[in-house]
């Protein structure tokens, strides 16, 4: 059984492997990194770590918005800690496998595949490989 958690972006529905989420937290305002690529919203102060909010919509072609008090930030685990912003959090659930349509591009390859639900589709994605495009990114504001 593998286990996820399901947020929203508008009307897309997405999911990550809860072993990859670290935490989930409410969105609060974020400090500005003047320069930094546009999908890098600021940086968030969580208990003393300085951690950069990535901008998900801007990632998945979405439009972009200002942030809300009821997103949400999904911090991974992985080291170095980034955070992604969510419109809500649907919760979590199980399944025991996620399909992975033969028509899916190789450029798609953050996209662990697909579950249906019977309410929809939730397309889930793959953090790690997810968090890859950072080398890309000029964080150097952010890590010294």
């Amino acid at each position: 059984m593998f286990r996820y958690v399901e947020v929203t972006l508008d009307h897309l529905r997405i999911a990550f492997a809860l072993e990859d989420v670290g935490r989930v937290v409410r969105a609060v305002a974020l400090t500005p990194v003047p320069g930094a690529a546009k999908c890098l919203m600021g940086m968030l102060n969580l208990h003393g770590s300085v951690i950069p909010v990535f901008d998900t919509r801007t990632l998945f072609g979405i439009e972009s918005r200002e942030l809300k008090e009821s997103d949400h930030f999904l911090l991974a685990k992985e080291s170095p800690r980034r955070a992604f912003v969510a419109d809500s959090i649907v919760g979590s659930f199980e399944c025991q496998a996620i399909e992975k349509p033969k028509s899916f591009s190789t450029e798609m390859s953050h996209v662990r595949g697909v579950v249906r639900h019977d309410d929809g589709l939730v397309v889930v994605h793959d953090m790690k490989r997810f968090m890859a495009f950072d080398a890309s990114i000029p964080l150097r504001a952010v890590h010294g």
